[in-house]
């Protein structure tokens, strides 16, 4: 403190006189001194001796008192801890109560402190005015650390405790009293509350509440651009207008991308006991009202001299809202039956930007021509750069030289398998043994009801497809069959061999509505038998799924979202995220998990020589931006986004969760590929080890240097590796193996027969959809058995 402050020293339960500089008006009477106690209050007229008892407001006691916090206090100079400064600035003093501990009655030293303030001023007062016209303030409280409500005497390490629950008379107490005789002592006072716990529950004037709430009131806020304290103030008057009791105190409710507002409250309450508070206008709103934003007024709060006011806004539209702020301004009055006070408060509901700002990719070709009307535009083909990484941090030669030994090499016998760890990861990249394995570690995946390795047994015949069909067994007017469903031939990617039939088919095998990947409206089983007929390679296996929807723009039944996230052994390094596939405003981007752009550069192909140095910056590779320019591509037919909104926070954190828990038990670099439906549900879609074919990716940095670093993804697979050639080498540890590719240690995965995979698949058990969001999967954990 500085040293223009006066310190107070004192024994305990002492007070002291301060002669004032300016005449103090107190509930019509004017004062120019008063008394000092270190137990957390001033008291006018006499010095209140033996005063570490706290009672009640109103109060019979014959002493007028100002209570920032009246508690049993021990400060530095009796032994205890914190000090007490005060300063009379001319028109006001200011009291600190400086990290002051409670009375322990012993040589030990209160663990705990309380940090708070109180300002006395002539009116009108010239002192931060909080939530008040500063014309009828002329006391104020502030408030910092508060830590304790109890001194020994009458509690147990610093919260009541010793005192059985009709006695309980002792608990903190905060407001202000005239301290007159009846019948004043009951309009010229002010109470806040009682305090005796910790929390930040506040039960009323009269119930005991958690000290925290003080706490809360002292968050800071910005003012003039320096940092200040909030709290009560009051005037000195025979009614107090109501006080803003919970709440943000700036007035500000924020909503960060892709997060909602499952129930925000704010409070109004009285500081009189026998006064109740209504809300009785609302002066400004919002016109017309967001969709989905509600908002509720709990006339029927406990406790009865406190009033509520509910947000909520269970998933708002960041297309269609994004960046846009919601004011709602409330008079709250009090029912004094001669002089109702009220008090006006704003509250305002800001929904971040989503990424519509600094997601333009830099390295990209602008798209003027495309007819979206969707809020993820403006749209560019991104350029495809030269980098020269050197080959231990190239990602896609890291890539593409492991998925050369996978097909050369991993082909292990049921006993150098059966070990404690091993490499099975490539066996997820079949779909059937991906959707086994996320079924068995407990994760939701589609439905899988039909698989098979031939063609003519899941689909039939040439000349008869539908009632020659082990799958389909002439039962379309079951309802697995007339709903939606997915045809996927595995062993091919970007979506080749899928058929998405989202009203399922008819009773003579047509489609009503258009088939979603290709878009080339209703399709019949006999053409797409033919499609997959002629496919090349041929398909191991041809699966018949369930459809995920999705939320997409363009179309009633929609393809979800997907977002793949690209994993390091638990370590995120990008999210692929595919927006509104099949429509006119399909997009991609990468992001972090923080959801900062990694695309703004473009995407990059390894190009001989390597391993040579940006002649600017010899931290970074160097790039050829200048040869991308000339080469823009979309990447699998998506153009770069120009904003996309970040999933709903929820959703988020649950996708990557699960993300970070499955990359930890396949151990190996894998991208782990989610759709999101339209009703913010998960599922595990596929599992991938060979990105892009190992040819190109999307993903750079700018390093503190400022040049731009396209290694990072291929530095995150040897941070995932360490020191060990073979984890180098397939980008991460060894793991145990699951039980679904041991098959009973009688024979791995690979070495059953394609029927026999397919009926793993066909037979697993599928897992319900179960929302997280309450944080049961917050540790990212699940089992190795």
């Amino acid at each position: 403190m500085k040293t223009e402050w006066t310190r107070f020293e004192a024994g305990d339960d002492q007070s002291t006189n301060i002669a004032l500089k300016f005449n103090f008006d107190f509930f019509g009477r004017t004062y120019d001194n008063l008394w000092l106690a270190d137990n957390g209050f001033v008291s006018f007229e006499n010095t209140f001796q033996n005063n570490w008892q706290p009672s009640t407001f109103p109060s019979g006691l014959a002493v007028p008192m100002i209570a920032p916090f009246w508690a049993d206090a021990e400060i530095l100079s009796n032994g205890g801890r914190g000090n007490i400064y005060y300063k009379d600035f001319g028109t006001n003093l200011a009291i600190v109560w400086d990290e002051v501990g409670y009375y322990t009655g012993s040589t030990a030293i209160a663990p705990t402190h309380n940090s708070f303030q109180m300002v006395i001023s002539q009116t009108p007062s010239d002192a931060e005015p909080f939530n008040r016209n500063p014309e009828l303030n002329n006391i104020c409280f502030c408030y910092l650390d508060m830590g304790w409500t109890h001194g020994d005497r009458d509690g147990t390490n610093g919260f009541e405790g010793k005192r059985e629950a009709s006695e309980r008379s002792r608990s903190a107490t905060v407001g202000i009293t005239a301290g007159y005789p009846a019948p004043y002592k009951y309009t010229q006072y002010a109470q806040i509350g009682r305090f005796n716990t910790t929390g930040n529950t506040h039960n009323g004037v009269t119930i005991p509440s958690g000290v925290d709430f003080l706490s809360f009131l002292g968050s800071e806020k910005k003012k003039n651009g320096q940092s200040a304290r909030s709290g009560f103030c009051f005037n000195s008057r025979p009614n107090i207008p109501p006080i803003f009791k919970a709440g943000p105190r700036d007035g500000l409710i924020n909503v960060p991308c892709g997060g909602d507002l499952p129930e925000y409250k704010v409070y109004f309450g009285t500081p009189e006991v026998y006064q109740t508070v209504q809300l009785t206008k609302i002066l400004e709103q919002p016109n017309p009202t967001p969709e989905g934003l509600d908002i509720t007024f709990d006339g029927d709060a406990v406790p009865d001299d406190t009033i509520g006011i509910r947000f909520t806004w269970a998933d708002p539209d960041f297309t269609k809202y994004g960046g846009q702020s919601f004011k709602y301004t409330f008079e709250v009055c009090d029912d004094h039956a001669s002089n109702p006070l009220c008090i006006i408060k704003s509250v305002t509901i800001v929904l971040a930007a989503c990424g519509a700002e600094g997601c333009l990719a830099e390295k990209c070709t602008a798209i003027t021509d495309n007819t979206c009307t969707d809020n993820v535009g403006p749209f560019c083909i991104p350029w495809r750069s030269s980098e020269h990484c050197d080959p231990l941090f190239s990602f896609p030669m890291l890539v593409s030289q492991r998925w050369s030994n996978i097909k050369n090499s991993l082909h292990e016998a049921a006993s150098d398998f059966l070990g404690d760890n091993n490499w099975w990861f490539h066996y997820t990249d079949d779909r059937a043994g991906a959707y086994s394995f996320t079924n068995e570690v407990g994760y939701p995946a589609p439905e899988v009801r039909c698989c098979s390795s031939s063609i003519d047994d899941l689909l039939g015949s040439a000349e008869d497809p539908l009632s020659t069909s082990s799958c389909f067994n002439g039962e379309l007017d079951s309802p697995k069959w007339t709903d939606s469903f997915v045809i996927r031939a595995e062993g091919h990617h970007s979506g080749t061999g899928v058929f998405v039939l989202p009203s399922g088919l008819n009773p003579d095998g047509t489609t009503s509505t258009p088939e979603l990947v290709t878009g080339n409206g209703v399709v019949d089983m006999t053409s797409v038998r033919s499609y997959l007929a002629n496919l090349s390679p041929a398909p191991k296996k041809i699966l018949v799924e369930r459809f995920i929807p999705g939320s997409g723009t363009g179309a009633t039944a929609s393809l979800p979202n997907e977002y793949k996230f690209h994993m390091f052994n638990g370590e995120i390094g990008s999210i692929s995220t595919f927006m509104n596939p099949g429509t006119d405003c399909k997009c991609y981007g990468e992001f972090s998990e923080d959801w900062e752009c990694l695309h703004k550069n473009g995407c990059f192909e390894p190009k001989f020589p390597f391993d040579v140095k940006d002649p600017d910056d010899p931290m970074c590779y160097a790039v050829d931006f200048a040869a991308g320019k000339k080469n823009p591509y979309p990447v699998k037919g998506y153009d770069f986004c120009g904003v996309v909104p970040k999933p709903k926070g929820c959703v988020f954190d649950e996708m990557k969760a699960i993300a970070k828990a499955l990359s930890r038990r396949i151990g190996v670099y894998v991208r782990i590929d989610m759709f999101v439906t339209d009703s913010n549900e998960i599922y595990v879609q596929e599992y991938t080890f060979n990105h892009m074919g190992g040819t190109r990716h999307c993903v750079s940095k700018e390093t503190d240097s400022g040049c731009i670093d396209s290694c990072v993804l291929g530095k995150l697979w040897q941070m995932a590796a360490g020191a060990t050639a073979e984890f180098q080498e397939m980008g991460g540890p060894k793991t145990r193996p699951p039980r679904v590719f041991t098959v009973a240690g009688e024979s791995t995965y690979g070495e059953l027969s394609n029927t026999m995979q397919c009926a793993i698949a066909v037979t697993s058990d599928t897992n319900a959809y179960a929302q997280k969001c309450s944080g049961e999967i917050s540790s990212g954990e699940i089992s190795s058995a």
